[in-house]
């Protein structure tokens, strides 16, 4: 979507605004699967290697593992995803 990750998602530190995780997590929680969709891969790219995204993102599981639950298997893969890099610990 147009207020994903593209231009502007990140501060120019390279960290993501609250505003941003904040719009992420409303767009995850939406009755749109579209706009599920982009928000779990937003969300499967940014915790992919941080943990600090982890933990911003931790209130979206709950959103995620109902994703799993869809007939779409394109959702189920992109949740799933999202779902295994929540769970990562970093050592």
């Amino acid at each position: 979507g147009s207020d994903g990750l593209d231009a502007g998602a990140t501060l120019d530190s390279g960290v993501l605004s609250t505003l941003s995780v904040n719009r992420i997590i409303l767009r995850i929680q939406s009755e749109d699967l579209g706009s599920r969709l982009e928000a779990a891969k937003e969300i499967r790219l940014l915790t992919k290697t941080s943990q600090r995204y982890r933990r911003f993102f931790s209130p979206a599981v709950e959103h995620l593992v109902d994703m799993l639950r869809c007939s779409s298997d394109v959702a189920k893969e992109v949740a799933l995803a999202a779902c295994l890099n929540l769970a990562v610990q970093d050592e």
